[in-house]
C-alpha cells in the first residue's frame, strides 16, 4: 500500500532532508486547482513552516496540540500530502482534497475562499496560530494593574501578527517589530507585551503606490526580533534588551482582490533563495507579479532562522528565481552552488576570506531540515528525487461533488512549463 502522507513515506530521523525537499518543492497540483487558489497558496505555506520548523521525529509527542489541532483541522494533515505532477499522484491529490472540502464546507468555509479568509479564519486561528511557538510576544499584561488580559484564540493570533504600512519614503519593517513591544494601546487598553520567539510570524504589508520605490525586496529579507530580560533589583517589572534573534523572510503571499487576479504565493530559503520547485502551478505560483506592485496587499511570513549562513549576503538573492537551461538535477545543484560562492566572493573583495564546504548555502531545491524544538535535525542520507521535467498535462473536469463544492466548472491544469532552477 502506497502512503500519501510524508510523515508515512520518510523516516525523518534518517531521510529528514528528502523530506523536507518534498515539503518546499512540491505544492499542491489536484484537477480543481483553479477555484481554491487561497487553500493552495496556504498550503504551501504550511508546508514550508513544517519543514522548517516542524520535522521533529516525535512531533506529535513534542507538540503536544498538533494532533488534536489536526483532528479540527483538514487543511493542516492535507499540507503533509507528497503531491506531485504523475497522473496517479493527482489523482490521489484529488480525492484527498475533496474530502477537505466537504469538511470544510460542514464548517461554514467556503473552498473557494481568499487566502486571508482562510488564514485570519477562526478554524486557522484555534488550531494553529494562537498555538505558543506562533505568539509574537508572552501572554500580554495590563499596563495599569499588571493584571494577566485573557485572550481568546482569534485574539492571540491578532496580536501576533504586524501591520507594515510605510507613510514616507524610508520607512523601514524593522521599526515596525521595533514598537510592536512595550507598553501600548490595543483595542482602547493599554497593555504591555514582552518580546517572545515564535517560530514563525506574519506581517501585513500594504504598498502604496506613491511609496513602492522606497520599499524592495531586498528590505523585507530579513528581521531581527528582541530579546529582553528582566531586570534584578527593581520594585516593578522593568526589563532591557539583551539579544536580537534573526528571522528570515521564507514566504509572501500576494492578496487577491474582489475581480481582481487570485492569491500567488512565493517561497524563500533561510539563505534568501527564491525556491524554484520541482514544478510551478501558474494558478497561484506564477512569476509575472513582484513585491514592488503597489497598490497592493501582502502576507510575509517570517521564519527563525535556523542555521548560520556564515558571511552570505541573504538579501543579495533576487525576488525570483531565473530560468536556465535544464541540464540535470547535479548541474543544477552545481550551477547554484557556483552562483553562491560569486556572490559570496564579491561580497568579501577586499577582505579574503575562505568558505568552509559546510557553510555553502544549498540550492533552494534541498533545504536544510531544521527542528527548532530540538535545535537541529539529525540528517541522513537522503534518497535521490525525480529529476524535475516539463508538465504538459489536460486534467478532465472536477467530479460532481467538486464542482457542488466550488460551485463553478474545471477547464484544465495549467502549470508552468520552467526548468526548476534549484
Amino acid at each position: 500500500m502506497e502512503f500519501s502522507d510524508v510523515r508515512r513515506v520518510y523516516d525523518f530521523e534518517r531521510n529528514g532532508e528528502a523530506a523536507a525537499n518534498r515539503l518546499a518543492n512540491y505544492p499542491p497540483l489536484w484537477e480543481g486547482i483553479q477555484w481554491s487558489t487561497g487553500i493552495d497558496c496556504l498550503i504551501v505555506v504550511i508546508r514550508h513552516i513544517y519543514c522548517n520548523g516542524m520535522m521533529s521525529p516525535d512531533l506529535t509527542k513534542d507538540l503536544k496540540w498538533f494532533a488534536e489541532s489536526e483532528a479540527l483541522n483538514p487543511i493542516l494533515g492535507h499540507a503533509w500530502h507528497m503531491f506531485g505532477k504523475e497522473d496517479a499522484e493527482v489523482a490521489k491529490a484529488t480525492e484527498d482534497r475533496e474530502k477537505v472540502h466537504e469538511v470544510l464546507l460542514s464548517l461554514s468555509i467556503l473552498p473557494s475562499a481568499s487566502f486571508k479568509d482562510i488564514c485570519d479564519s477562526s478554524l486557522m486561528n484555534e488550531t494553529f496560530w494562537s498555538q505558543e511557538m506562533f505568539r509574537l510576544s508572552h501572554p500580554p499584561v495590563d499596563a495599569t494593574t499588571g493584571d494577566a488580559i485573557q485572550l481568546s484564540a482569534d485574539e492571540i493570533a491578532e496580536l501576533s501578527k504586524l501591520e507594515f504600512k510605510p507613510g514616507a519614503p524610508g520607512d523601514c519593517i524593522q521599526n515596525v517589530v521595533d514598537k510592536a513591544f512595550g507598553q501600548g494601546e490595543w483595542k482602547g487598553r493599554q497593555i504591555f507585551t514582552v518580546p517572545h520567539q515564535p517560530c514563525v510570524f506574519r506581517v501585513l504589508y500594504r504598498a502604496d503606490n506613491n511609496l513602492c520605490d522606497s520599499v524592495s525586496i531586498k528590505q523585507l529579507k530579513t528581521l531581527k526580533l528582541p530579546v529582553w530580560a528582566q531586570v534584578e533589583g527593581e520594585e516593578c517589572a522593568c526589563f532591557q534588551e539583551i539579544d536580537r534573534v534573526d528571522y528570515f523572510l521564507m514566504a509572501i503571499v500576494r492578496l487577491g482582490a474582489e475581480g481582481d487576479r487570485p492569491d500567488f504565493v512565493r517561497t524563500y530559503s533561510p539563505y534568501g533563495q527564491n525556491f524554484a520547485c520541482a514544478y510551478r502551478p501558474r494558478l497561484f505560483m506564477a512569476n509575472d507579479w513582484s513585491i514592488s506592485d503597489a497598490p497592493q496587499d501582502y502576507m510575509l511570513f517570517y521564519g527563525y532562522r535556523p542555521v548560520d549562513v556564515g558571511n552570505i549576503d541573504v538579501t543579495d538573492f533576487p525576488e525570483v528565481t531565473e530560468g536556465r537551461e535544464h541540464g540535470g538535477t547535479l548541474d543544477l545543484i552545481d550551477s547554484d552552488m557556483e552562483e553562491a560562492k560569486a556572490k559570496l566572493q564579491a561580497g568579501e573583495a577586499i577582505k579574503i576570506t575562505t568558505l568552509p564546504v559546510n557553510d555553502i548555502p544549498p540550492p533552494p531545491s534541498e533545504p536544510r531540515p531544521s527542528d527548532v524544538l530540538d535545535d537541529r535535525l539529525e540528517r541522513g542520507k537522503a534518497p535521490p528525487e525525480r529529476e524535475p521535467e516539463d508538465v504538459d498535462m489536460t486534467i478532465a473536469p472536477p467530479s460532481a461533488s467538486m464542482r457542488s463544492s466550488t460551485g463553478q466548472d474545471s477547464d484544465a491544469m495549467d502549470v508552468d512549463d520552467e526548468k526548476a532552477s534549484v
